[in-house]
C-alpha cells in the first residue's frame, strides 16, 4: 500500500483531495495532512512516505524549496505538485527537482487517479522502504547476482565491489555532499533508505575505503554528532551483519557518554559465553560480594562489548535473580534504540544492577559462604587502623575483603559516619602531628612514614585537617627549643 501525505496551507483544498479519491480503491493510505512545509518536513525526519501531494504557494516555505530539502535526504519519494496556478521557471524546476507530475487547481480528479495509477507500477518495483526489510529480501535471493541486487534494490547504474554503511542522528542531519567528496565516490553512489527513524547511508565503490581515514574525517567535520559507521563489505549479502555493524556502532554512545562518529568493534564469543555462566552460577551461589565486583569490571565506559552484549548481560543478570529468587520480579533492560527511555548511559545501568543485588544481599546472611555480613565491617576497620600507614586504596581492600569497591565505600561510610578516604588520612594526620611533636624526622620523612607518596599532597591534606602547616609546626618547634635553651644559659 502507498503511503501518502498532502501539503496546502489550505485546510479546503486539503479535504477537497481526500474527498475526490477514493483512496483505498487504489491501494493508497493517507498518512498525514499537512498545512505548512515546515511540519510536513519535520514529520518526514521520522517517518518513510511513498507520495507526496504538494502545493507550491505557502507562507514561510514554499513547495518547491520544501522539494528541493526533502530530495537531501530522501530521493525516491513519488511528487505530485497541485498548485494554483504554475509559471514556467515553477515547472522548470519541478522538472529538475525529479517531480512526477503538476497540476492546476481545480484538478481533475481523473487526472489524480491515474497518475497514482502510474506510480503505483514504478512503486511494484521499488526497493523497500526500510533497510531491514531489504536485508531481509537479500537473504532470500541467495541465487540471484550481487549486481543485479545492487542495480534493481539500490537504483545503480552498475554493481560494486565494495560498500560501507553510516547510521545517522535523524535530528541532526549529515551531508551527502560531505560522504561523497570525503570517500571520493559519485553522487550515484551514496544511497539513503532508513532503519525505522534512523538514516543510513549506504555508500558503494570499487575502491577499498580507508576505514581509518573515512573515521577521522568524519570525527573532524562532524566531532559532536553521533554517526555508526559498519566494516566494509564486499559482498551485498553480507547486508544484514552490516546494519547491525552501523546500529551498534551508533548505540555505542550509551557506554562512551559521547556523541562522535563511532567504528564497529567486535566483541569477544567466547569472553562473553563465560561471563553469562559465571553470572548464574554466582547468583545461584548467593556470592553477592562478587557479583558487585564483576558489576563494577564490566558495565564501564571502557567495556570490551558492545551495547547489545551489555543489555544481554544485565538481563541474564536479573534473569537469574529472577529465576533464584521468586520474592523478586524485576524488570529487563529495553533493547538500544529504547534504553536511553530508561538510563542516561552506562553509569546509569550499572547503579541500577547494584541496587538490585543489594536488595537481595540485604535480606541473606551469608557474603560467599564466609562470615555474616554484619562482622565483616569490625574486621575491615580494624585492618585500617593497623595497616593505615601502608597503601591500602579502596581497590586494595576491596580485592582483600571480597567486595566491591563501591560497595566497600558505602558499607565503610554507614560503619564508621566517615568516608573511607576521610577516616585513613585522618588516622595519618594524626600521627604525623605526634612525630612532629616527638622526633627530629624531617616532614618528608615522617610524610613517607604516614603512608604518602607524594609530599606536596601530605602537606595539603595536612593543613585541610590541622589548620596549620607542617612547616610551621617544625619551625615553631625549633624556636621553643631555641627559647630554652636562651633562658637556660641565664
Amino acid at each position: 500500500m502507498l503511503k501518502v501525505i498532502i501539503v496546502d496551507d489550505e485546510v479546503w483544498a486539503i479535504e477537497g483531495l481526500k474527498q475526490a479519491i477514493n483512496w483505498e480503491k487504489y491501494g493508497c493510505e493517507i498518512v498525514g495532512t499537512f498545512t505548512s512545509a515546515a511540519k510536513a518536513l519535520d514529520f518526514l525526519k521520522n517517518s518513510s512516505v511513498d507520495l507526496a501531494f504538494v502545493d507550491v504557494s505557502m507562507p514561510h516555505i514554499d513547495g518547491l524549496t520544501m522539494i528541493e530539502r526533502l530530495r537531501q535526504t530522501n530521493s525516491d519519494i513519488h511528487i505530485v505538485i497541485v498548485s494554483g496556478f504554475m509559471e514556467f521557471e515553477n515547472a522548470r524546476r519541478s522538472v529538475a527537482l525529479g517531480v512526477d507530475d503538476f497540476f492546476v487547481k481545480p484538478v481533475d480528479p481523473k487526472s489524480i487517479e491515474d497518475v497514482i495509477m502510474r506510480i503505483s507500477k514504478k512503486s511494484s518495483k521499488k526497493k523497500p522502504t526500510d533497510i531491514s526489510e531489504l536485508a531481509r529480501l537479500v537473504k532470500t535471493m541467495r541465487n540471484a547476482k550481487e549486481e543485479d541486487i545492487e542495480v534493481e534494490y539500490f537504483f545503480l547504474k552498475k554493481g560494486y565491489s565494495y560498500f560501507i554503511l553510516l547510521m545517522l542522528d535523524p535530528d541532526r542531519p549529515v551531508e551527502k555532499g560531505f560522504i561523497e567528496d570525503t570517500l571520493g565516490t559519485g553522487r550515484e553512489t551514496v544511497k539513503c533508505i532508513f532503519l525505522n527513524k534512523y538514516p543510513v547511508l549506504a555508500v558503494f565503490t570499487d575502491i577499498f575505503l580507508d576505514h581509518s581515514s573515512l573515521i577521522h574525517a568524519l570525527k573532524l567535520h562532524y566531532p559532536d554528532i553521533q554517526i555508526g559507521v559498519s566494516c566494509i563489505k564486499n559482498s551485498i549479502f553480507d547486508l544484514s551483519e552490516a546494519i547491525n555493524e552501523c546500529r551498534l556502532a551508533f548505540f555505542s554512545n550509551f557506554i562512551t557518554g559521547k556523541n562522535r562518529p563511532c567504528e564497529y568493534k567486535e566483541s569477544s564469543r567466547k569472553l562473553f559465553d563465560g561471563i553469562v555462566r559465571r553470572i548464574h552460577s554466582l547468583i545461584k551461589e548467593k556470592d553477592f560480594n562478587k557479583i558487585d565486583m564483576l558489576i563494577e569490571q564490566l558495565f564501564v565506559s571502557d567495556t570490551a562489548f558492545s551495547v547489545d552484549d551489555i543489555i544481554l548481560l544485565a538481563n541474564c543478570m536479573l534473569m537469574a535473580a529472577n529465576i533464584n529468587y521468586l520474592d523478586y520480579n524485576f524488570d529487563y533492560i529495553p533493547p538500544a534504540d529504547r534504553i536511553s527511555e530508561r538510563f542516561s548511559n552506562i553509569n546509569a545501568l550499572r547503579e541500577h544492577l547494584h541496587r538490585c543485588i543489594s536488595r537481595i544481599a540485604v535480606n541473606d546472611d551469608n557474603i560467599s559462604g564466609q562470615e555474616p555480613r554484619k562482622n565483616l565491617m569490625p574486621r575491615l576497620k580494624e585492618y585500617v587502623d593497623e595497616h593505615f600507614q601502608e597503601q591500602i586504596s579502596l581497590t586494595v581492600m576491596a580485592e582483600k575483603f571480597g567486595v566491591s569497591e563501591k560497595n566497600i565505600g558505602k558499607l565503610f561510610k554507614k560503619y564508621t559516619g566517615e568516608n573511607y578516604t576521610a577516616y585513613v588520612n585522618q588516622s595519618r594526620i594524626s600521627m604525623a602531628v605526634k612525630m612532629l611533636s616527638e622526633t627530629e624526622l624531617s616532614i618528608q620523612e615522617i610524610s613517607e612514614i604516614c603512608g604518602y607518596c607524594d609530599y606536596s599532597y601530605f602537606a595539603r591534606v595536612f593543613k585541610k585537617l590541622t589548620g596549620v602547616s607542617a612547616t610551621d609546626i617544625k619551625r615553631n618547634k625549633i624556636n621553643k627549643k631555641s627559647n630554652d635553651f636562651n633562658k637556660g644559659d641565664k
